[in-house]
């Protein structure tokens, strides 16, 4: 079965010892522990590495290079090692700002490329670290009185220096959902998408909105089709920039399709053979369309409908 990105559980992330720390300041000096180092929503990885490995850095190492505003966070202990995170103060990425390519910046490659390339471990553990990030960069200043925030919980929590207010890292739910109806289910693009990509239909979910009324929301507003029954079949966190993807299968009440043309291109039913065929690589409908890549929830739910053995 074919692990999805980000997903690792290997690493203990030691919760109860954020709290303390005096305990933690002592590990992340310590000879033992290691640091992950970040720029721009990318992770430093060995020059040369084959296969790609994340730069661990030691105590000495890192703090040599510390400018003004870096903070550290505590990413849990993986085989006896207390890993952290150094977060430079930086403008946060967000999908629309982030790279878009995957080619390699120097030392330092995106998250997408660490998630097909590095151990699962290590890209959980690269995840972790831009998500963490990004949250900190946006949260420099509190939000209700504007003065500045200090790290707490080993980097998982901040805290306004002069009302006290509290902030916790943000996880925006999105729910994706293949739409099927017999043997034929609902692909679609957004304008976004590289040409030829078709994926089953996402959206975020909403403010006091359970994740089932999500689902049938996104699809009738996408593409006007009414959804019945929607059972679920994976997760998997999405740090682009700090999403949690929840993979569902829904079964269509009916069939015309009527497109929302400010969210998407193109929507099309595909029916079981068509599918298989894309997925192995095989044109359809006399044209070259690409399935989502192994390894995202995407191509999970496309493999459960299938039938596959890919995925969790």
């Amino acid at each position: 079965m074919t692990q999805l990105y980000f997903t690792d559980e290997s690493t203990d992330r030691r919760e109860q010892m954020r709290s303390d720390p005096a305990s933690l300041d002592a590990m992340m000096r310590s000879a033992d522990a290691r640091f992950v180092q970040i720029r721009s929503g990318r992770v430093r990885i060995l020059q040369n590495g084959d296969p790609m490995a994340l730069a661990w850095t030691d105590w000495n190492q890192v703090r040599g290079s510390l400018d003004e505003g870096v903070e550290m966070a505590f990413l849990g202990v993986h085989e006896g090692t207390p890993r952290f995170v150094a977060i430079p103060a930086e403008t946060p990425q967000t999908i629309d700002t982030r790279p878009r390519d995957v080619k390699a910046d120097g030392d330092y490659v995106g998250l997408f490329q660490a998630g097909a390339a590095l151990p699962p471990v290590e890209a959980q553990f690269a995840a972790h670290a831009i998500h963490l990030a990004n949250w900190t960069n946006r949260c420099r200043r509190c939000g209700r009185c504007g003065a500045p925030m200090k790290s707490a919980d080993g980097g998982h929590r901040r805290e306004c220096t002069l009302c006290k207010w509290h902030e916790f890292p943000r996880t925006d739910p999105v729910v994706l959902a293949l739409v099927a109806k017999g043997d034929r289910c609902i692909l679609a693009r957004q304008p976004r998408f590289p040409p030829g990509f078709y994926s089953p239909l996402a959206g975020f979910v909403s403010p006091a909105e359970s994740l089932e009324a999500a689902v049938r929301r996104e699809v009738y507003e996408e593409v006007g089709v009414r959804v019945g029954a929607v059972t679920y079949v994976a997760s998997q966190p999405w740090p682009f920039p700090g999403s949690l993807m929840l993979g569902f299968l829904a079964v269509a009440l009916d069939e015309s399709i009527t497109l929302d043309s400010a969210e998407l291109e193109d929507a099309q039913w595909f029916d079981r053979t068509e599918v298989e065929a894309l997925r192995r690589g095989e044109k359809v409908k006399e044209r070259q369309i690409n399935l989502p890549p192994q390894g995202v929830v995407a191509r999970t739910v496309i493999d459960r409908w299938l039938g596959g053995a890919s995925g969790p």
